[in-house]
């Protein structure tokens, strides 16, 4: 297995953890590639139960079942209007139709274009940060956001007009 990012502490589930090999054909021989290597290689030594196992088959199944065909496509879309947009959401068993105004409008916008943390939405909208770290929860507990290391991604995708 492949791991990009921190490197990773020795702990009960990895194994053999070791910088990518690419290293080695970049950098001095006597330099400590441990210390400064982003890619790494392991091997897990943890299993998931067959019952999970078969739970992440049929909700993959599923979910290409659900990209089969143009008619049944999920879609998670924003449709904007003046001082509101209206999210359609089709990607679980029943419809969502959820409206956005005022802040959650604003951080909406500002995450359109490209993935902020709660600071930078809080500089770009002039919203406090205690409000936009709540709004944001509540989009990521709605499924609308995607918080990846202290950043946060919008998911739906503007309406084409």
């Amino acid at each position: 297995m492949a791991y990009q990012g921190k490197p990773l502490k020795k702990e009960e589930t990895f194994k053999n953890v070791r910088p990518s090999p690419l290293y080695q054909s970049c950098y001095p021989h006597d330099w400590d590639i441990n210390k400064i290597a982003y890619y790494f290689l392991f091997e897990s030594t943890s299993e998931i139960s067959n019952r999970l196992a078969e739970s992440l088959r049929l909700t993959v199944d599923r979910w290409q079942k659900s990209w089969s065909n143009d008619s049944t496509r999920p879609i998670l879309e924003m449709r904007k209007g003046i001082n509101f947009a209206v999210i359609i959401d089709t990607r679980f068993e029943e419809m969502d139709a959820i409206e956005l105004n005022g802040e959650g409008l604003i951080i909406a916008k500002a995450l359109e274009k490209s993935a902020l943390t709660s600071q930078e939405i809080a500089k770009n909208t002039d919203l406090d940060e205690p409000t936009v770290i709540k709004i944001c929860n509540d989009l990521v507990n709605e499924n609308l956001l995607l918080e990846v290391d202290n950043k946060f991604f919008w998911l739906p995708v503007s309406e084409k007009v």
